[in-house]
């Protein structure tokens, strides 16, 4: 996702320009947290350290929708000219709104015990080794799963589902949190199935044209006669340059 990320700002004439170097800004704030970046709180009278792996969970986050991701290469900019006051800010400012955007326990509920349990120790290096992310995240589930309460589940509880339900599925082809390729390993055990890519839209981005489409969808019962020609493509939103 950060990849892409390079690439539409290299795409776009003022980011491109604002930003010529981006991808090795990145590179040298990264390695400048993993040496040690001190800064300062609203609430505290001395410096503390900015963790690395806040940082680029902060950063994940908002590769989520394109609104979001707009502002990422001023970021970067900023931390590497030595400012990392915004980044700090928007920390600050995600962690105050976490408890009401996620609710924690239905989280770990379905996550530790549907996900996090199934990771073998010796997949984790391979997946993550190259990644920005690295294996943060991961380290950071699976400890808090370490203590949270499990569900048993039933055999076979994880393969592919088979159905012959009517079934939409609606992506957005710039979301990092539903890639499309959750749709592509899903969707082929639907075989009554409309399948919806929605071009410059992220993870859980609602409009009117999919109100509409779910709406006709639930009162008909069938996918027939569904048009999805309505919900076209989405400008991506310019991004921040100052």
């Amino acid at each position: 996702e950060m990849e892409d990320l390079f690439q539409s700002c290299s795409a776009a004439t003022e980011c491109r320009d604002a930003f010529p170097r981006l991808r090795d800004e990145f590179a040298t704030i990264l390695d400048r947290l993993k040496q040690g970046v001190q800064v300062t709180l609203p609430d505290r009278a001395h410096t503390v350290p900015l963790h690395p792996g806040r940082v680029i969970e902060w950063f994940r986050s908002r590769l989520y929708r394109p609104a979001t991701a707009a502002s990422l290469p001023w970021l970067i900019h900023r931390a590497y000219l030595g400012d990392w006051r915004p980044i700090v800010q928007g920390i600050l400012a995600n962690a105050k709104g976490f408890d009401t955007a996620v609710t924690a326990g239905i989280f770990f509920s379905i996550t530790c015990s549907e996900d996090v349990a199934f990771i073998r120790p010796e997949e984790i290096e391979p997946a993550t080794a190259g990644t920005f992310l690295g294996d943060y995240r991961l380290r950071e589930q699976q400890a808090a799963c370490s203590t949270w309460p499990k569900a048993a589940l039933p055999p076979g509880y994880r393969s592919l589902v088979r159905s012959s339900v009517p079934t939409l599925f609606v992506s957005g082809d710039v979301d990092a949190g539903s890639p499309l390729w959750f749709t592509e390993h899903v969707a082929p055990g639907f075989s009554d199935r409309l399948e919806i890519t929605l071009v410059g839209r992220g993870h859980t981005e609602w409009s009117a044209c999919i109100g509409k489409l779910y709406s006709e969808f639930v009162r008909r019962g069938t996918l027939h006669g569904l048009d999805a020609s309505s919900c076209g493509p989405v400008t991506r939103p310019p991004f921040q340059t100052r």
